[in-house]
């Protein structure tokens, strides 16, 4: 998959672009959620998806890259989603569609919510003409 080069100061600059995957992540498990994520790395371009992986002083991100580094405001925003889950779908609209604890997650949950979505039948009908 090739990597979006975007620039981005809040997630409003993501609006009816992307769908966004927030995970609040620490050092210890930061290594099994990128082993999880891999085999998916594939398919966040079909289903138009950032992951931002938030670590205590870090943000990783998987799907697109930077043009500049975030800042503790952004990081905020992003964690302020999570609303004291581990994992957060954010749609187009901006809005969270659903938060996950790590025990309910799984990227096959995540895909089935978004293929749920209006916009993303119309993605797929589009895709069929």
């Amino acid at each position: 998959m090739s990597s979006l080069n975007i620039a981005a100061s809040s997630l409003n600059d993501f609006k009816w672009e992307y769908r966004i995957v927030v995970a609040q992540v620490d050092e210890l498990s930061l290594g099994e959620f990128e082993r999880d994520l891999k085999p998916q790395l594939s398919q966040l371009s079909d289903y138009r998806l950032i992951v931002f992986a938030v670590l205590d002083k870090e943000i990783k991100v998987y799907g697109a890259t930077f043009e500049e580094s975030f800042d503790s405001e952004f990081r905020a925003s992003l964690v302020k989603q999570l609303a004291g889950k581990e994992v957060a779908l954010i749609g187009f609209d901006g809005g969270v569609k659903r938060r996950y604890g790590w025990s309910d997650f799984s990227w096959e949950a995540v895909y089935f919510l978004i293929d749920t979505m209006p916009m993303r039948q119309a993605e797929l009908r589009s895709r069929d003409l």
